[in-house]
């Protein structure tokens, strides 16, 4: 059995610069939940120790300090992490959004149940291994992307049926706002 060695909150770095390979990471953002689980990748930085903030597809969205880079690779390099968002800030009235994060650190990998993170790291993982299939968060996102594509297609139909059989045109424009939120449950999921 694996024993919580520390648990700590801490505010990624870095958010509003973009990827080098040209993704935003605020747009990143934008898109986690609370409770989401994320990872961790260890790489040196200038031959320092650092550590990636990544979503459960590799997106990084930044980096923990370098101070607390330093402190996690001296003293528990060898442990296991489960890192999650404990908050989204900003995105109001043109403010850049930010992610505070929850850092469990594990002596060993521990036994998660359904209701716990489902995606935890060690450190020497240069490629973290996810716990739970990472193909279903996957669909989520791409099931939020059908269904609100497909509920702006049924306004739009709506719209052009109103002229034409109003009853029909509202039908059509109810079924949209109805899929645009289940588009929106399924992009939170």
């Amino acid at each position: 059995m694996s024993e919580l060695l520390k648990s700590m909150t801490t505010r990624v770095v870095g958010v509003s610069f973009d990827n080098d390979d040209g993704t935003s990471r605020q747009d990143i953002i934008s898109g986690l939940s609370v409770g989401e689980a994320l990872l961790l990748n260890y790489h040196e930085y200038e031959n320092e120790p650092a550590y990636a903030v990544t979503d459960a597809l590799g997106n990084c969205i930044g980096h923990v300090s370098k101070e607390l880079a330093a402190t996690i690779y001296q003293k528990y390099k060898d442990c296991y992490f489960a890192v999650s968002v404990d908050d989204i800030t900003g995105g109001d009235s043109g403010l850049k959004y930010g992610c505070v994060i929850n850092i469990d650190i594990y002596d060993s990998a521990p036994d998660f149940s359904q209701n716990e993170s489902p995606i935890a790291a060690t450190v020497d993982d240069s490629v973290s291994a996810p716990v739970q299939n990472a193909e279903s968060i996957k669909t989520n996102r791409v099931y939020s992307v059908v269904f609100t594509v497909i509920g702006a297609l049924l306004i739009l139909v709506g719209l052009v049926l109103l002229l034409i059989a109003p009853l029909g045109g509202a039908v059509a424009i109810a079924g949209g706002v109805l899929s645009i939120i289940v588009g929106r449950k399924y992009k939170k999921s």
